[in-house]
């Protein structure tokens, strides 16, 4: 007498819910994650099949077979910080059982944009009789990365300053004299400012 497997077991996943991170600049078919589910069936009623729901996959792909994830688009932390997909593994009994579960996968930022300027050039004006440190304009820069990548300082390109005339605050950007002017001597001043991440 043969006594055949019947699928009384669903499949279930070994470490549900799933979290991991991945940096915002890995190429296309980077895997991700592999996600693993057991079936305490035999034969077909134990084959498991993978797959995400559609509206959630646009990014990430699963190997039907594996369980593996792997991003299928290029990602962009400024575009979107966290994915949580919806996996499901189900066997390929009859009638066929499954078990699911939530992937969540965290965007890390890496430095891919610069800083850039409110405004191309900004004017102030400042009278011959002003002190040192007088303020006489802010220039403000701002940068879609995240932490180090997006904390900008500012400072003069290349020491040009009028010649010693200003300086720039290097956190705030506040643009102050920083010698007595003479208007006489120097009616005008073009300075260039950089706007420059720390990151890496």
């Amino acid at each position: 007498i043969n006594v055949t497997d019947a699928n009384t077991h669903r499949p279930s996943f070994e470490n549900s819910p799933y979290s991991v991170s991945v940096f915002e600049d890995a190429p296309i078919s980077t895997t991700v994650l592999v996600v693993v589910a057991a079936d305490k069936d035999v034969g077909e009623n134990a084959r498991i099949t993978y797959g995400i729901s559609d509206e959630e996959s646009g990014n990430f792909k699963i190997d039907p077979n594996t369980g593996a994830i792997v991003i299928s688009r290029l990602l962009d932390r400024e575009e979107r910080e966290v994915y949580v997909l919806t996996v499901t593994a189900h066997d390929n009994g009859i009638p066929q059982m499954s078990d699911t579960t939530d992937v969540e996968i965290v965007i890390v930022d890496v430095n891919d944009n610069k800083p850039v300027f409110t405004q191309a050039t900004y004017h102030g004006s400042v009278g011959e009789d002003a002190i040192p440190g007088t303020s006489i304009l802010e220039i403000l820069a701002t940068d879609r990365d995240q932490d180090l990548n997006g904390r900008i300082v500012y400072t003069f390109d290349g020491g040009n300053d009028g010649d010693g005339a200003f300086v720039v605050d290097a956190s705030s950007g506040i643009v102050r004299t920083n010698r007595p002017l003479d208007r006489e001597t120097v009616p005008y001043y073009e300075l260039v400012a950089l706007a420059v991440d720390r990151g890496t």
